[in-house]
């Protein structure tokens, strides 16, 4: 069995630091969360103003492997429209 560690769990931390936790606290897979916002909500903002290619640097620095993409996407209005 593989278990990942979203990175929006932590989305209060910048997002080195983020990695650098969850390949601490014994991880090797992330569910990389992808920055979305829509008015007042969003999803992953440590990614906010960071570029995919910084992204990519500091997901392979880290030595995490990528199992999964969350892609908030705008699919929901609101957060009430579930």
């Amino acid at each position: 069995m593989h278990l990942s560690f979203a990175t929006a769990n932590l989305y209060q931390s910048p997002f080195e630091e983020v990695l650098d936790l969850i390949a601490e606290a014994g991880f090797s897979d992330i569910e990389l969360d992808l920055f979305w916002e829509r008015k007042e909500w969003a999803m992953a903002q440590h990614l906010r103003n960071v570029s995919p290619a910084q992204i990519g640097r500091s997901i392979r620095r880290s030595g995490l492997h990528v199992a999964c993409i969350h892609d908030g996407g705008g699919v929901l209005e609101e957060p009430e429209s579930i």
